[in-house]
């Protein structure tokens, strides 16, 4: 059964050149960040070779390559509650710009183990899939919360031929005083050259920003994306902001900086799909210090 298919089962009942080398991965980058000393990610996921996971952790069996159209600098949920569970993201011009599946993971249906998102490639949820997200595999023993997110976006250009799509994990973490919430996760940053298109594996987490520092109170949760390694907190120098509303269905904003374009579709396209995970989880407190506090703690019991 294929993604467009699953979608739709899913629906009616939940009512550079590729001829050249890879380049090295770039995947050893030093973490220098001050929210990295309570991060739960494996220092073993993050090797050279990157940190993609088996198939067994893939929610769809193909991403596509790129988006049908560029990605605007604002994208803003447009909520609308049906059977269907679609909702669409998309600037004030085109508010339906691409279609978005949401599956609660009950009873089997959806195709991952938990909640998880789909971004379509179009307006509707027949549309192909361009990025997936949702709920890492664990032990069915693990009483502890889930503090790692799997992103499914499509292969980097010199596997295209190998793979359809790849896994990406996102961990969660606290900061080293444990009052602010990060997301890291990697993904290949594209670079224009005279000497051509190259690429390199970069580090780069959500943090969480604290009430004091975001200037519009309707939307007072806010996490602010920056390199890993570079730009302390209230420092200038963020690649984009995901913030959401207070109000029952806490619609969701997304403002990519100047200059994200020059990173490549898919890193657009992977901080799109993290943004919409941290908000989903944002929606059932799973984003919030306390309960990220709680799990934590709970591992070193």
């Amino acid at each position: 059964m294929n993604n467009a298919e699953l979608a739709s089962l899913d629906a009616s009942t939940y009512a550079g050149s590729q001829d050249d080398p890879p380049p090295p991965y770039s995947g050893g980058i030093t973490s220098g960040s001050s929210t990295a000393v309570s991060s739960l990610a494996p220092s073993a996921s993050r090797a050279d070779t990157g940190s993609q996971m088996s198939s067994s952790q893939t929610l769809v069996s193909e991403c596509v390559r790129m988006p049908y159209r560029p990605l605007p600098r604002m994208l803003k949920v447009s909520w609308q509650w049906n059977k269907w569970r679609i909702f669409f993201i998309g600037d004030e011009v085109t508010p339906k710009m691409f279609a978005v599946s949401e599956y609660s993971g009950l009873l089997g249906r959806g195709p991952g183990a938990g909640p998880c998102l789909m971004i379509h490639n179009g307006t509707t949820g027949k549309d192909p899939i361009l990025a997936a997200t949702g709920d890492a595999l664990r032990d069915p023993g693990d009483q502890t919360g889930s503090l790692e997110s799997v992103v499914n976006v499509s292969a980097p250009p010199w596997m295209e031929d190998e793979a359809k799509v790849v896994t990406e994990i996102m961990y969660t973490g606290l900061a080293e005083n444990e009052d602010v919430v990060h997301f890291r996760w990697e993904i290949e940053t594209k670079r224009e050259t005279v000497q051509g298109t190259s690429y390199s594996r970069e580090e780069f987490e959500w943090r969480m920003v604290s009430a004091e520092v975001i200037t519009d109170p309707k939307y007072p949760h806010q996490f602010r994306l920056y390199r890993v390694g570079e730009s302390l907190p209230g420092q200038e120098g963020y690649l984009a902001t995901a913030s959401w509303k207070e109000a029952a269905w806490k619609t969701c904003r997304i403002e990519l900086e100047g200059g994200y374009e020059n990173l490549g579709e898919r890193w657009g396209t992977m901080v799109v799909m993290t943004a919409l995970r941290i908000w989903q989880l944002g929606r059932t407190g799973q984003a919030s210090l306390e309960y990220v506090a709680d799990c934590f703690h709970f591992t070193k019991e």
